[in-house]
C-alpha cells in the first residue's frame, strides 16, 4: 500500500495524533515522485509529534530525509519543504545516497546565516550509514570562506586513524572516535554558546558526547556560502560516504540532542527497514 496524489492526511491519517506538517512532507515526496506505505507515513508523523512535544522542533531549520530513490523526493526539506539540489555523479538508493567522491554533492540551497546560525548558535547533524573511502578530508555538511567564517562537520586524517572534526565560526577541535571505517551512526554538532561546541554522537551501541571544545567565539560567524554536504561548498572536499540523513538548525542542549538523535534514529530505521550501524 502506499499513498498516491489524493491521498488526505492531517488528523485524518493518524487519527487525533495526525501532525499537518508530517501531512505535508508526505505529500509532498508523493509529488516529487516517492512512495511512501503507510508504515512509512506513520513513522514520519511520529518523529514531527515527538520533536514538538520535546520542544527542539523549531530548532531545526533544514532536515533532510534522502531515502526514497528518487533525486527530487530526496531534495525535499522536511521542516520548510524548500529543495536543494544534486549535482553530479550521486547515487540514490533505497535508504540513502551517496556521492561518487570527485563530483557529486548536494546544495542546500540556504547559507548558515540565512538559515538563522550564528556565532552563538547552530548545529549540523549527519546520519552516516558507510564511512567515506580513500584518506584525508571528507566533508559531511561543510561551508567555508575563512578560518573565522565557517560551518563544518567533516571527517580528516587517514584510514586507519582519523577524526570527526566540527567548526563553527572561530575554532574547530576533532573528537577522534576510531578508524575512518567505524565513523558511523548519527554525528550532531552543536553550538550552543559562543563559548560551547560539542559533538555527538548515537550508534546502535548507544549515546556518546565525544568532546565538548570551550573557546571565546564572539568574533565568529555562521558561513555566508551556501551549504553542501558530500563536499566543501561544491568545490573540494568530495566524499562518497552513504547518508541516511542531513540537517542544520540552532544550537539544543543535551536533553533535547539525546532525544532528537533518538528519535531520527526511529524514523530512519523504521522507514528503510536498515539498521543504524
Amino acid at each position: 500500500m502506499y499513498y498516491g496524489h489524493t491521498l488526505s492526511l492531517g488528523r485524518n491519517f493518524m487519527g487525533s495524533r495526525g501532525d499537518a506538517d508530517a501531512a505535508a512532507y508526505v505529500a509532498a515526496v508523493v509529488a516529487a515522485g516517492g512512495t511512501v506505505s503507510g508504515a512509512q507515513a506513520t513513522a514520519i508523523n511520529d518523529f514531527y509529534v515527538s520533536a514538538k512535544a520535546d520542544s527542539y522542533y523549531t530548532s531545526l531549520k533544514r532536515l533532510y530525509l534522502p531515502i526514497w530513490g528518487v533525486a527530487a523526493a530526496n531534495a525535499i526539506d522536511m521542516i520548510g519543504l524548500t529543495s536543494g539540489t544534486f549535482v553530479g555523479g550521486v547515487t540514490h538508493a533505497a535508504g540513502y545516497v551517496q556521492g561518487n567522491g570527485s563530483t557529486g554533492y548536494f546544495s542546500l540551497g540556504v547559507t548558515g546565516i540565512a538559515a538563522g546560525l550564528t556565532n552563538a548558535s547552530g548545529l549540523i547533524c549527519a546520519l552516516v550509514k558507510q564511512a567515506p573511502s580513500g584518506v584525508g578530508f571528507a566533508a559531511m555538511i561543510s561551508s567555508q570562506t575563512t578560518p573565522s567564517d565557517r560551518t563544518q562537520l567533516y571527517v580528516s586524517g587517514n584510514s586507519s586513524g582519523n577524526a570527526v572534526e566540527t567548526g563553527q565560526g572561530v575554532g574547530t577541535f576533532a573528537a577522534h572516535v576510531g578508524t575512518r571505517a567505524t565513523n558511523l551512526g548519527i554525528y550532531v554538532s552543536t553550538r550552543e554558546s559562543t563559548t560551547s561546541l560539542k559533538l555527538y554522537s548515537r550508534k546502535t551501541s548507544g549515546f556518546t558526547l565525544h568532546d565538548t571544545e570551550v573557546f571565546d567565539n564572539s568574533s565568529g560567524s555562521a558561513c555566508a556560502n551556501t551549504l553542501t554536504a558530500m563536499a566543501s561548498s561544491g568545490t573540494s572536499i568530495f566524499s562518497d560516504a552513504q547518508f541516511g540523513a542531513l540537517g542544520i538548525g540552532l544550537g539544543i542542549n543535551l536533553t533535547h540532542t539525546t532525544s532528537f538523535t533518538l528519535a531520527l534514529k526511529n524514523l530512519w530505521e523504521t522507514t528503510t527497514g536498515l539498521t543504524l550501524p
